[in-house]
């Protein structure tokens, strides 16, 4: 699962994020010391993959950077790996990410709307 995750983190994440998971200061932030992405629940980073996010827009940054969401390109599986990937990298461990995980939280937020 790590070595699936580190594929698709390489060409899904990368861009933004950087290979080393540090990200881009003021614009894209770091995966690697977020501690959303290391949560003892990853109901939220689940989510965010799944679903994208926004941030605010502001004076001084007008366009509101996003996340795109991938619930549409990547099946559960593909999700938990590179949230496994990403949480269990560049020195740091943390709970496994199960497909189940990622199975629920689709099925929790497939009736959004947003």
């Amino acid at each position: 699962m790590m070595a699936a995750g580190a594929v698709i983190y390489r060409d899904q994440c990368s861009a933004c994020h950087g290979i080393e998971g540090k990200g881009v200061a003021h614009l894209f932030p770091s995966v690697r010391e977020s501690a959303m992405v290391r949560s003892s629940d990853p109901t939220t980073v689940i989510r965010i993959l799944l679903r994208g996010a926004r941030s605010a827009s502001t004076q001084a940054a007008p366009t509101a950077p996003g996340m795109p969401p991938y619930g549409r390109q990547l099946d559960d599986r593909q999700i938990a790996a590179v949230l496994n990937y990403e949480r269990n990298s560049w020195g740091v461990a943390s709970p496994a990410v199960e497909v189940k995980d990622v199975t629920r939280v689709r099925s929790e937020t497939a009736s959004r709307a947003d």
